[in-house]
């Protein structure tokens, strides 16, 4: 996904929910069944990921968001 994507006129799942880029984080989430593994990275602007180390990080998204 890319911002300029995501805010198209034309893109129906945003219109329909009427969110921007800003209003939404995005993930990547691979998971090995085998080994009982995970990685996850968030996003707040499509940019800069940030890996999750913990589950704990997942319980407030604030620490994505600039301040």
């Amino acid at each position: 996904m890319a911002v300029d994507w995501l805010d198209k006129s034309d893109n129906p799942a945003m219109n329909e929910w009427g969110v921007s880029s800003e209003d939404i984080y995005g993930a990547i989430v691979l998971i090995n069944l085998h080994e009982l593994r995970y990685k996850i990275a968030l996003t707040n602007d499509f940019t800069t990921w940030q890996p999750i180390h913990a589950p704990e990080q997942l319980q407030d998204l604030e620490w994505l968001d600039p301040t």
